[in-house]
């Protein structure tokens, strides 16, 4: 089996949400509320961070797995679970 960080460069950049999402089980994001004006008052939209953000903000922030990574969203966990699976932090 090829390292995630291999097998996610190895898909074309279009498709790499897609991947992200069938990999860590989030196809069509089940469960989390639609976002549109039906959302209660206060509430944002749902907005991930995108994978090539992900990887650009790694590369320029030289994260290392020896590094701490906190992510301050309120998602469901994506971002930390990508960086950790890249990058070992």
């Amino acid at each position: 089996m090829r390292p995630f960080r291999e097998e996610l460069l190895a898909v074309a950049p279009a498709a790499r949400e897609a991947w992200v999402d069938r990999r860590f089980g989030l196809d069509g994001h089940d469960g989390l509320p639609d976002d549109g004006p039906a959302l209660p008052a206060g509430c944002v939209p749902y907005l991930p961070s995108s994978v090539d953000v992900i990887l650009r903000m790694i590369a320029e922030a030289d994260v290392r797995e020896a590094d701490v990574f906190v992510d301050l969203g309120m998602g469901i966990g994506r971002t930390a679970a990508l960086v950790h699976l890249l990058t070992g932090a």
